[in-house]
């Protein structure tokens, strides 16, 4: 926590804008449809929306903008596009980082 304000902090005084891209686990972006067929996600689910609520009050309270990348890449699965490489390797494929990089541009000063 203190380092994300610390950014902050250090983004504000040049005047620069400061965003916290958050980016889904796989779990988590595909919990909605794995509810009830995979019953030992249930705990990792929850604990996953629990910290995801924590970080992102602390956030706001902190005065930073959380850019959430969990609906675009769940839209993105729902197109049939993959963002993650087919492994279990949670990093983002190309299609994930266009996925990301779409999101951020609508977040990003005109």
């Amino acid at each position: 926590q203190r380092c994300l304000r610390d950014i902050a902090a250090q983004c504000r005084s040049i005047g620069a804008r400061c965003l916290v891209l958050c980016i889904p686990t796989k779990e988590h972006s595909y919990s909605e449809w794995l509810e009830g067929k995979v019953p030992e996600l249930a705990k990792l689910h929850q604990a996953e929306r629990t910290v995801r609520s924590r970080l992102f009050a602390m956030l706001a309270s902190d005065g930073l903008q959380v850019v959430d990348a969990t609906a675009a890449i769940v839209a993105a699965l729902q197109r049939g596009e993959a963002p993650w490489f087919a492994t279990g390797d949670g990093h983002l494929n190309p299609v994930g980082h266009r996925v990301v990089a779409e999101l951020l541009r609508e977040h990003w000063p005109k």
